[in-house]
């Protein structure tokens, strides 16, 4: 997929933040929290990696370290891809985003 096709309504902004998770399935079994880095950023979502694989989970929440505050989101994975090396990248959408974090995530992506 080149870089320059967005099927989002807001761009991705390549941005390096430090994040954990927690994921649930469809039962409300969670798995293992995971220390991840951001690859990229936008209002609507958020693209990750993380160093093991991760079962497809429907619900993510995501802390997400923005400078000196960081920010709970809850999200749903979009897209989950198994790399090479091992690492798992996954997209995920954020959900119910409060007014204040929709505006640090806008501030980050300008």
């Amino acid at each position: 997929m080149a870089d320059s096709y967005q099927k989002r309504g807001q761009p991705r902004v390549h941005r390096l933040l430090f994040t954990s998770l927690s994921a649930w399935d469809e039962h409300g079994e969670s798995s293992l929290p995971a220390a991840a880095r951001t690859l990229d950023l936008s209002e609507g979502g958020v693209r990750v990696e993380i160093p093991r694989a991760m079962p497809f989970t429907l619900k993510v929440r995501a802390n997400i370290g923005m400078g000196d505050e960081i920010i709970d989101v809850d999200g749903e994975v979009v897209a989950l891809h198994r790399k090479e090396n091992g690492d798992t990248e996954l997209s995920l959408r954020f959900s119910g985003l409060s007014a204040g974090d929709k505006a640090k995530i806008k501030k980050m992506t300008q």
